[in-house]
């Protein structure tokens, strides 16, 4: 299942977004909801979602000085941003923090929502083979040699 936080300062907004579709039909689940960004980035910080469905306008902190705050403590994931507005800044820079979708609510149809999804649990999967390979030895060798220490480092402790 992916975990998915919405966010928007409106909580008629949230509220439909949440009962736009069956979200456990596509994977899903919402772990958590916010109205404004200081909460949402809190919320992120501890809940660790695979997904973050925001609003960009909101008072306090927008959902673009959201993206870039969760970046800047080294926590990424894919960003879906709605909004009301139909400007081609927003989208740019939404896009330029990473947003996988930009999608305007007064547009948005269970159909479009759930491609949208789809876009962005692909994103997730490529984040997390990036995240795999990163982290993997960089060859065969690399990973024999690491075993082999280990099991030398475990004789030594008999």
């Amino acid at each position: 299942m992916y975990r998915i936080i919405l966010v928007d300062d409106e909580p008629l907004i949230l509220a439909g977004i949440a009962s736009l579709i069956s979200w456990e039909d596509h994977d899903c689940t919402i772990v958590g909801k916010a109205t404004n960004g200081p909460s949402a980035y809190d919320m992120i910080m501890s809940q660790k979602p695979d997904l973050v469905i925001t609003d960009i306008r909101m008072p306090v902190m927008d959902g673009l000085a959201l993206m870039e705050k969760c970046q800047a403590a080294g926590f990424r994931c894919p960003f879906i941003v709605l909004t009301n507005l139909e400007e081609f800044s927003l989208a740019r820079k939404a896009l330029s923090l990473g947003a996988c979708e930009y999608l305007v609510k007064l547009n948005l149809t269970p159909e479009e929502l759930i491609k949208s999804l789809d876009r962005a649990k692909e994103s997730c999967l490529m984040w997390e083979r990036t995240k795999i390979s990163r982290e993997m030895p960089a060859s065969l060798p690399e990973l024999l040699g690491q075993y082999i220490n280990r099991r030398v480092a475990l004789g030594k402790q008999d």
